[in-house]
């Protein structure tokens, strides 16, 4: 049976469970967090979210309210 570990998707920022050699291969941020339940099954998938609810696009999730693309330093 594989080791999971709890791992960090680099394009949608999203938190995943995957095996840890998968992890290792494709060089994901691996989480200090628990990747299995209390019965040993793979937690699912946490995906980043607005305060609706609703899923945040990757491409402005880091950006702030109000700044402007064009905005100079």
């Amino acid at each position: 049976m594989p080791t999971f570990v709890r791992a960090k998707d680099t394009i949608s920022g999203a938190e995943v469970t995957v095996a840890a050699e998968y992890a290792q291969a494709q060089s994901l941020d691996v989480l200090d967090k628990d990747a299995v339940d209390e019965y040993g099954r793979p937690l699912p998938s946490k995906h980043l979210t607005g305060l609706a609810g609703d899923p945040i696009d990757p491409a402005i999730r880091g950006r702030r309210r109000g700044a402007s693309s064009t905005e100079e330093n």
